[in-house]
């Protein structure tokens, strides 16, 4: 039943592992369309930007017709039964384990493919390439890993913020080497910035087709703004798991914080009603058209918050000056209302998400016969991926096999 995880019988899943193929053709436009989000860690919408996503387009598609599974490789909690309880089927499923996943697609039987993340693109994505051919893989980045993590090197060896944001990786960069990878073996991927749009095309050279831009969506109705008169003290917004949030904390308690005595996440203070201060790092990607150019003179007419200072002085300036002017303070909560509206609002970019999805869907053989990178990467050669997950399975069901030979 819809939205209950789904117990597999041993005979189903031998049965599954014999098979070459466990998804059916492509169906004819009269049936309904699956889809089948594939993840390490079940999305937590009420604690992390990318948990917003996930769930978000996941419900969407259940909103839009769609049959919704998603299966994860962690064990069932309340996020998953919140996901079952929207009618979605939710599968556990512990990774390097081509049987049961053979069993969970030949039960999802899915059109579309989603794969939450990087990690979980290379955990599934070549037992989907092999089982279920026809269908279309997408990858949801939620950030560009390679950038994150190269911007963190950059500041734990001692540079500054504005060293960090001109870092761009190079090629011999590992995680970079990974994730262009996974998007050229990928038929679509979601990119949450379009800084990171603009870098993977002018930079890395991958196709505009194989990119769709897919930032938070955001539903009408946000929280209205406080009157300034009424609003008291400063917050900072994030989940400690994320290593960059954990470093803007201690950077604010140690460095900025005591400057403001002695005088950000940001679309969350947005949907509130809250201008923020941020560095340029941190407002990346989230500018209407041009105002990147002008951080000082467009800083409150058409972005949400103060946004141009990268050192500790600066920051605590631009928190003391929003703090204490109600007109800088009205002007920016007004801004930051208007680029929630049109960068982020739900109905425009889940569209555009639907739209690529399906059209991609539309055209994938062919789409597939022209993308030459990505049939290079399903070559032998280039699955080291594929073939140690193959073997840490091997091992894992030796030693288990080994353990009930001691018991019994």
């Amino acid at each position: 039943m819809p939205g209950a995880s789904t117990a597999l019988s041993s005979r189903t899943l031998r049965a599954c592992a014999r098979r070459k193929h466990v998804v059916r053709c492509f169906c004819t436009a009269a049936d309904s369309r699956s889809v089948l989000f594939l993840a390490r860690v079940w999305p937590e919408p009420s604690s992390s930007a990318a948990g917003v996503r996930s769930y978000a387009l996941a419900t969407a598609f259940a909103g839009w017709g769609w049959d919704v599974s998603y299966l994860s490789s962690a064990r069932r909690n309340a996020h998953a039964d919140s996901l079952a309880a929207e009618g979605c089927r939710v599968f556990c499923c512990p990774i390097n384990r081509e049987a049961e996943l053979a069993a969970v697609l030949a039960e999802a039987q899915p059109h579309v493919c989603i794969f939450d993340r990087m990690e979980s693109e290379e955990t599934f994505s070549f037992r989907v390439h092999e089982l279920a051919p026809t269908a279309l893989r997408v990858l949801d980045m939620q950030d560009m890993v390679a950038l994150r993590r190269g911007r963190q090197a950059v500041v734990e060896a001692g540079g500054s913020v504005a060293e960090a944001l001109a870092h761009v990786p190079t090629a011999e960069y590992n995680i970079l080497q990974r994730e262009l990878a996974a998007i050229h073996r990928s038929d679509l991927t979601l990119v949450c910035s379009p800084v990171e749009m603009a870098l993977l095309q002018g930079r890395y050279g991958v196709p505009a087709d194989k990119l769709c831009l897919a930032p938070f969506f955001m539903r009408p109705g946000h929280q209205p703004s406080p009157v300034f008169a009424a609003r008291r003290h400063f917050m900072s917004i994030g989940n400690w798991k994320h290593a960059p949030n954990m470093d803007a904390a201690a950077w604010a308690c140690r460095e900025i914080w005591p400057q403001i005595r002695d005088a950000g996440k940001i679309v969350d203070a947005w949907a509130h009603g809250l201008p923020v201060v941020t560095t340029p790092i941190g407002a990346e990607g989230m500018h209407l058209d041009g105002s990147a150019a002008e951080p000082q003179a467009a800083a409150h007419s058409a972005w949400g918050g103060l946004w141009a200072s990268c050192d500790a002085d600066g920051l605590a300036a631009d928190a003391a000056r929003l703090y204490t002017d109600p007109a800088l303070w009205n002007a920016c909560a007004a801004g930051g209302a208007r680029v929630l509206l049109r960068l982020y609002d739900a109905g425009t970019r889940l569209g555009a998400v639907r739209a690529a999805v399906e059209g991609a869907l539309a055209k994938l053989r062919e789409r597939r016969a022209h993308d030459y990178y990505g049939s290079l990467l399903w070559q032998q050669s280039a699955r080291a991926t594929e073939f140690f997950a193959r073997w840490l399975e091997l091992k894992e069901n030796r030693a288990a096999a080994s353990q009930g030979d001691k018991i019994m």
